[in-house]
């Protein structure tokens, strides 16, 4: 073998090794201002990486998307959160354990009414449990301080029965709803969940809010969490889809940075 190939194999043989390391180490975020957060418990990640938010006055715009199929549960998890960057280290995955969600004390729930379309179709308000609709999806965003408590949050809720080839197929309900930790301080300003589609492709509702804290003395004037879209999707083969569109401060220390974000999309019948 002459040396020329003993050089190629040797140096082909370095990139493999290079490149394989590079591929089995897992993403990380770096810098001397990122935040890390807790770990989830009784969670099995599926994917892991970076997502790049977008500087909008000085806070930071992220987007995130989820899919999950009828009788799923989606979930994502912020791991670590750099200000200077306007980046974080994400987890998505599923938890081993569905549990109920359970608030702590000392915050408030605001559900918005339950619309069912037609208009004119006469449905009870308990609609999580007729049996007129087959198909349940909610999409849940909402924020944890340092400590793992709640202090935020939206959820977007729709009910479908599809046919195989239409989302929209007789009856469609949709309800927001908002909770608000207001014993640290936290209150709604703004609010909205009466922005729905129904079609043949889908049917969706979207909610939002914009949360504020004034109680927290080194963030003047205030904390600000805005929910700009929080989004539900149905489809006719009873999956869904959930959009969340989120913006924090992004450099006010002991502020928004260290507060983490998460979203669960679940699927499920009533």
């Amino acid at each position: 073998m002459s040396a020329r190939m003993i050089s190629i194999i040797i140096m082909f043989s370095v990139t493999w090794c290079i490149s394989a390391s590079s591929w089995a180490q897992p993403p990380e975020l770096d810098g001397p201002n990122v935040v890390r957060f807790k770990a989830p418990e009784n969670f099995v990640e599926e994917s892991r990486f970076i997502r790049e938010g977008k500087p909008i006055d000085g806070m930071c715009e992220f987007v995130t998307t989820l899919h999950a199929k009828a009788g799923e549960t989606v979930v994502e998890h912020e791991l670590a959160y750099d200000p200077d960057t306007c980046r974080s280290l994400v987890v998505q995955g599923r938890t081993q354990a569905k549990k109920k969600l359970v608030h702590p004390e000392g915050g408030l729930t605001d559900s918005g009414p339950v619309r069912t379309f037609p208009q004119d179709t006469a449905q009870s308000n308990d609609v999580q449990t007729s049996s007129v609709f087959a198909v349940h999806a909610v999409m849940r965003t909402w924020y944890e301080d340092p400590l793992g408590i709640d202090i935020n949050e939206v959820k977007s809720n729709i009910w479908w029965t599809p046919t195989p080839t239409c989302a929209f197929a007789s009856v469609v309900a949709t309800q927001g709803e908002f909770w608000w930790l207001t014993l640290s301080g936290w209150n709604r300003e703004t609010w909205s969940d009466n922005d729905s589609v129904l079609g043949c492709p889908y049917v969706s509702l979207k909610a939002k809010a914009h949360y504020s804290n004034y109680l927290f003395p080194t963030c003047a004037p205030q904390v600000d969490i805005f929910y700009d879209e929080n989004t539900v999707f149905g489809y006719a083969d009873k999956s869904a889809t959930g959009t969340s569109v989120t913006r924090k401060v992004g450099k006010a220390q002991f502020c928004t940075d260290w507060q983490s974000e998460h979203k669960e999309l679940t699927v499920d019948n009533p």
